[in-house]
């Protein structure tokens, strides 16, 4: 696994738990986000699909 997979791993665990998903919350997300419930099995771009996915679930939470 490269490096820049590896921070984008950490990137999105990061924000899960930021945002306080439990394990299926987070499949439910990046398998709407993405097409697939397993982060390994995803491609560079499905990984950042997820991050901004994430990210936009994080900002629309805080504003809530």
């Amino acid at each position: 696994m490269t490096s820049e997979r590896t921070a984008a791993f950490h990137r999105i665990n990061l924000l899960a738990d930021r945002i306080g998903m439990d394990l299926d919350e987070f499949r439910f997300l990046a398998e709407q986000a993405t097409g697939k419930r397993a982060l390994v099995a995803m491609n560079d771009g499905q990984l950042e699909a997820l991050e901004k996915h994430l990210r936009d679930f994080d900002t629309k939470g805080a504003a809530a």
